[in-house]
């Protein structure tokens, strides 16, 4: 053990302190094991969870004579289920008895054992047990290696304040996530409603693209926006220089360029002869990960790569367009328009002749500073969950190791010393 682990916490084997059992599949070509009242886990169950700790329902059931097919045994509430196939490593405890495929290793924990603890070990385990995995067609990790594992083990009342502290944790990124999930729903609908009703109108006209506001135009991208394509070739990349954002970089809002590719000051005068791109211009992708728009809100100067184009205008709203390309009517379009087997593409001259609602001015900026303001409390909830995680990442790394301890005071009430 290491010299920081408390004298008190004892080393031992994974299977000193669970028993450590894995699962099986019946035949998919016996529908009548199939579709009973038994639930069928498997990897895709887990990871389908995001990080949520209680497995409460599967997406597949097999029947009692399934289950009398194979030679694994029901596995009770509570057991820890640990992904030990191609996913190694993601971990939940089953809130109902269940069956897993062979794509486990399912840790029942001794009567001294925490099993919210021993969740929590495992999955810091994560990068450790993949060192231990092997296979040609897929890595997998052996129950008869995960058995010899060594952990430093502390008294059950103490594996319950860890599990308390880092369950509280959890809570709070599931609160945000559930604000976030909501911001996302309340956006999809008021996007629907002012992209093609807009705002207190009571006037309406019949046009190709449906019902729309009588102050309203159709108008192709290319009437109403400057679309600027890139320069077709490829420059040399550098470690440092101006960023060129090819289609893998963007992203809904353009602010960090760290993973971006670099070009030199020479590579960017040429790359930006025709248009120097700007703070609020959108960068839009037209290959690979076709159709996606990214709103620059970075003032650092930046060129754009090969399929890409920039769509900007003087007179009517970068933002508002940007909401436009992302609305489920601009997507299916591109969708239908796109070209290619392997690799999707649009093709720029498809770009110019999309046809798109315009509103008056005034109108599309106070449409997007309803959406924007949507999309800024999303940011800071994200940017909250992130913050989090990462305080939940660092109490792991010195909670499960003993570096810093919880005690148990009077009301159940865990607080975090030194050791």
């Amino acid at each position: 053990m290491s010299e920081s682990t408390p004298p008190i916490w004892i080393e031992k084997r994974l299977e000193d302190i669970a028993e450590i059992t894995g699962g099986s599949t019946p035949s998919t070509d016996e529908p009548r094991f199939w579709g009973g009242n038994i639930p069928f886990v498997t990897p895709t169950d887990i990871t389908k969870l995001k990080g949520d700790n209680y497995l409460e329902k599967t997406e597949r059931t097999i029947t009692k004579e399934g289950y009398e097919a194979i030679s694994s045994r029901l596995i009770k509430p509570g057991t820890v289920l640990m992904t030990s196939r191609a996913t190694i490593g993601d971990c939940a405890i089953n809130s109902i008895d269940v069956v897993t495929n062979q794509g486990f290793a399912n840790f029942s924990s001794h009567g001294d054992i925490d099993n919210l603890w021993l969740l929590y070990l495992l999955r810091s385990k994560k990068s450790s047990f993949r060192k231990l995995a092997s296979g040609s067609t897929f890595l997998e990790v052996a129950r008869g290696s995960l058995r010899k594992v060594r952990v430093p083990v502390p008294p059950l009342i103490e594996q319950r304040g860890i599990a308390e502290v880092l369950g509280t944790a959890d809570e709070a990124i599931m609160r945000t996530d559930a604000i976030i999930l909501k911001s996302e729903e309340l956006k999809r609908g008021m996007m629907q409603r002012l992209l093609t009703r807009g705002i207190r109108h009571t006037e309406f006209k019949q046009t190709e693209l449906g019902e729309i506001p009588k102050t309203w135009e159709i108008r192709t991208i290319e009437e109403a926006y400057s679309i600027y394509d890139c320069d077709h070739r490829t420059p040399q990349y550098l470690d440092n220089g101006v960023p060129i954002i090819r289609p893998r970089d963007v992203a809904p809002f353009m602010y960090d360029f760290n993973s971006c590719s670099k070009i030199s000051k020479e590579d960017y005068i040429e790359f930006t002869r025709r248009y120097i791109p700007k703070k609020e211009d959108i960068v839009y992708s037209r290959n690979a990960s076709y159709g996606i728009a990214g709103f620059m809100i970075s003032n650092e100067k930046y060129c754009i790569g090969q399929d890409m184009v920039i769509l900007t205008s003087n007179t009517n709203s970068n933002k508002y367009l940007f909401y436009v390309l992302n609305s489920n009517r601009i997507l299916h379009e591109i969708k239908k328009i796109s070209t290619g087997s392997t690799f999707k593409r649009i093709n720029l001259a498809e770009i110019k002749k999309l046809k798109i609602l315009l509103p008056p001015l005034d109108e599309q900026e106070k449409i997007m500073n309803i959406l924007w303001n949507i999309d800024v409390k999303k940011i800071t909830d994200v940017t909250n969950k992130m913050k989090i995680e990462k305080m939940k990442s660092g109490l792991m790394q010195i909670l499960l190791s003993g570096r810093v301890r919880v005690r148990l005071d009077e009301g159940g009430l865990h607080r975090i010393r030194n050791s």
